[in-house]
């Protein structure tokens, strides 16, 4: 009975890291989204990239380049 508890507490800081990272990644996004969004501006970030920690990548057809999947761009596609 007693790793019941242990596990319960193992679940919940598993849980609180999974959000924290989510926050995480949306803080950065917003980060680097921002001062593109306010223009409009909807292409290919690539030329303007700030290199950011992420797993989600893709490549740019337009440019062969590899860039991270939440970059707008109508080129993109994840391989």
């Amino acid at each position: 009975m007693s790793e019941l508890p242990d596990l319960e507490r193992m679940i919940r800081r598993r849980k609180e890291s999974i959000e924290k990272e989510k926050k995480r990644r949306e803080e950065i996004i917003k980060r680097i989204q921002k001062p593109f969004l306010e223009k409009e501006d909807k292409k290919c970030l690539l030329c303007k990239y700030y290199e950011e920690e992420t797993k989600e990548f893709g490549y740019c057809k337009k440019h062969w380049k590899k860039v991270p999947a939440y970059y707008f761009c109508e080129d993109f596609e994840r391989k």
